[in-house]
């Protein structure tokens, strides 16, 4: 359904729906736990506060990014990784 959701594990209770106009291929909390980052077949890394679910920021790729995206150890950089696939 083009979202990903921030669960609550103690108690259960859903926090927040991140949402996509395509796929999600990937999430990942950064290392201080305060962002996360989605990363979409809809060409999108987008970055979400963790806590409220507000959508932070939209980084643009000019292909889908199936790959995969990753924050610095100190949280203060993103990479994104996008693979374009070759149809035969």
């Amino acid at each position: 359904d083009n979202t990903a959701r921030i669960w609550n594990p103690s108690s259960g209770n859903q926090i927040a729906v991140i949402k996509h106009d395509d796929d999600i291929r990937g999430a990942i909390f950064s290392p201080n736990n305060r962002q996360i980052i989605t990363a979409s077949d809809d060409n999108t890394v987008r970055l979400w506060d963790a806590i409220s679910g507000k959508l932070v920021a939209t980084m643009q790729h000019d292909k889908a990014i199936n790959v995969g995206a990753a924050f610095s150890s100190d949280s203060q950089y993103i990479i994104t990784i996008s693979e374009q696939i070759v149809r035969l």
